[in-house]
């Protein structure tokens, strides 16, 4: 399981508790209905305590996205390695942004759904994370496809590409089943594989 803990700096474990019993009630409630309360409550807290780490109810929100997208960005770059072939890199791409939301779902709706809901310098700092990600995931796509598509006769566009592999990615939440716990590696297996070649195997390089 990867936590936050591994792979931020400077965090303590009652921090990431409180973040994680608010990522739950957000992701439950929404974030318009889940009250600095019912987090303080659920969080074992008054409420003088929660406003101890946050300083209002958006910054709440603020720092369960940043840290999210600073961990998912922090342990996709803790595992490349320079001398990785371009698809064992879109493959841990795939497997670590996978394992890293079954393991934080309630982490995966806020950031999916709540994300608009921050303004201001918390949006903009957020973003600056997001786009780094991203930054590092196109990266990997578009040297996939320098190594691998020049057969193709039209060269697929490796922003929308890597926009098309988030939009599948994300998706899991709607359907992965945390209690049956399917294993994620075969998961990460089959998307990467469909992706790389199509459903009809039609662009494997033999």
């Amino acid at each position: 399981m990867l936590s936050h803990l591994k792979i931020l700096p400077n965090t303590n474990e009652r921090y990431d508790e409180v973040l994680s019993v608010a990522a739950h009630l957000i992701a439950r409630d929404g974030f318009e209905r889940a009250s600095i309360r019912a987090i303080a409550q659920e969080a074992n807290l008054s409420q003088a305590g929660l406003y101890h780490y946050f300083s209002s109810k958006e910054d709440l929100l603020y720092q369960v996205q940043k840290h999210t997208f600073t961990a998912l960005r922090n342990s996709l770059a803790c595992r490349l390695e320079a001398s990785m072939p371009p698809i064992e890199r879109f493959k841990l791409l795939i497997a670590n942004h996978l394992e890293f939301f079954t393991a934080h779902m309630d982490e995966l709706r806020v950031c999916a759904f709540e994300y608009q809901k921050l303004t201001g310098k918390y949006h903009d700092e957020v973003q600056v994370i997001r786009r780094d990600y991203f930054r590092i995931a196109h990266g990997i796509v578009k040297d996939v496809l320098d190594a691998n598509g020049r057969g193709l006769q039209r060269r697929p566009d490796s922003k929308r590409i890597t926009m098309y592999l988030f939009g599948i990615i994300n998706w899991i939440h709607m359907w992965f089943d945390t209690e049956r716990r399917t294993d994620v590696d075969v998961i990460a297996s089959e998307i990467a594989e469909m992706v790389l070649f199509g459903i009809a195997g039609k662009g494997e390089k033999k």
